[in-house]
This record gives C-alpha cells, structure tokens and sequence, in this order.
C-alpha cells in the first residue's frame, strides 16, 4: 500500500492541499518526522567517542594481524585500515 501512495505522490495523483480526503495519503506529508524524533536513531559503535574508536581499531588491528599470520597473508591489514578509516568517518 505504502508503494501505491509512493507512485500516486510522485505522479502528483493526490493533491497537495490539506484539506482534500487523500491529503494524508501522500509520502511526503510527514517526512521530518524521523528526523525530528529524539528517539530515532541511526546505532552504530562509538558514534561520538575517540577512544571507543581507537580501542575498535586496536581490535580489529590485533585480530587481523593474528588472523594474517596464522592465514600467512598479509592483505588483511589493508582492511583493518580501511575499517578504521570507515569507523573514523563516522565519529567525525
């Protein structure tokens, strides 16, 4: 249902006055209301803490310069970096 509201909206199939029956079935009419909610989030580790992403990098370096050695393959630390690199964007 929330599909065929998608299209008729795009089509501007239903109107964009509010005071019209079909007003509330457009997609559009509530889009800041997830952006707007305290309680909505988006969760991933160590949103806004360095040392919980330093302390994430020093793992993962650990884990994939065991796993690389025991593997005898030394790409997995090129992964390692761009994990770290990927965590760091994301705190910032």
């Amino acid at each position: 249902m929330w599909i065929l509201c998608g299209i008729l909206t795009a089509a501007d199939a239903i109107p964009d006055n509010p005071s019209h029956w079909a007003y509330h079935g457009r997609t559009d009419v509530k889009v800041g209301v997830i952006n707007d909610a305290s309680w909505f989030r988006f969760p991933y580790p160590c949103k806004n803490n360095v040392q919980c992403s330093l302390l994430t990098f020093i793992c993962f370096y650990t884990f994939f310069l065991v796993y690389s050695v025991y593997d005898s393959y030394n790409k997995n630390l090129l992964i390692v970096l761009f994990i770290y690199l990927f965590i760091y964007l994301l705190t910032d």
